[in-house]
């Protein structure tokens, strides 16, 4: 909700738009994978898909492929977001691959991400909850977290405008590609 206010109408609306409705086909075949793969293997296929993804987006960038022509991906970047979103909440990887890759300058990324995932996390809850897999104590525990977030999305909002694109596009390759090997090595 406070992402919403922060980056209220700063998203692209029809790339967001082509990414939930995939996503949405993704969130069905998650919900029903959810229960019969293992934490292991699907931590693994994730990172690996990662790196995968910061490869491409620089072979991408180094053959100047032109932003349309990526737009076509979108329905795939959708699709797999919305599985792993709803397997593992990892669903970012292809979603940041796909923005990258159509060159969204960093606020508009960043307001198109929150649209995503926000529309998606609602989406996603009846399936956990038809899973059983709301847990009242965890939810619980993290409140302490849940103060921070207003403070976050204001830094955020703040530093968002300052950042030079393509800083912003080696930051968010360069935590996308720790973030691979962080699962691999767990």
């Amino acid at each position: 909700v406070f992402s919403f206010a922060a980056h209220w109408r700063a998203w692209d609306g029809p790339v967001a738009a082509r990414l939930v409705v995939s996503a949405i086909v993704g969130i069905v075949i998650g919900s029903l994978i959810i229960s019969v793969i293992s934490e292991p293997v699907l931590r693994r296929i994730i990172a690996v898909s990662m790196l995968l993804y910061v490869a491409i987006f620089g072979l991408l960038r180094r053959i100047d492929v032109a932003p349309e022509r990526v737009k076509s991906l979108g329905w795939l970047a959708g699709a797999s977001s919305g599985v792993t979103s709803t397997i593992a909440h990892l669903g970012g990887p292809p979603i940041v691959f796909y923005l990258l890759s159509m060159g969204l300058a960093p606020r508009r990324f960043v307001a198109t991400t929150v649209v995503f995932f926000g529309v998606i996390n609602v989406l996603k809850v009846p399936s956990y909850f038809l899973a059983g897999l709301f847990d009242g104590e965890l939810i619980v525990s993290t409140l302490w977290a849940w103060v921070l977030i207003p403070a976050g999305v204001v830094l955020g909002r703040l530093l968002i405008d300052r950042i030079d694109r393509t800083a912003f596009e080696r930051v968010t390759l360069l935590l996308l590609a720790a973030g691979a090997l962080v699962l691999l090595v767990r």
